[in-house]
């Protein structure tokens, strides 16, 4: 029961560990040919703290943490919302 499960976590684990690899085997050829020409893309771990996808992502886990301390007794507090 628990083999599945963790099949996609070595899989997600090994991709994570060595990305480029997995774009030149596997995506740099899709792309090619949706493109029609080489395309040249680098994975990287990290954008920096100026990148939109960063900042979205502050906002979203700044917002999953305003709603789990404005909740009370299961439901989240509409009072909050309703004064923005």
């Amino acid at each position: 029961m628990l083999v599945p499960p963790m099949i996609l976590v070595i899989g997600v684990i090994v991709i994570g560990l060595f990305p480029n690899i997995f774009n030149q085997a596997l995506i740099s050829h899709s792309a090619d040919a949706v493109y029609g020409s080489d395309v040249e893309k680098h994975v990287k771990y990290w954008h920096g703290f100026d990148s939109p996808a960063f900042q979205m992502s502050l906002i979203v886990v700044g917002l999953g943490i305003l709603l789990f301390l404005t909740k009370r007794n299961g439901r989240v507090s509409t009072e909050f919302f309703q004064a923005l």
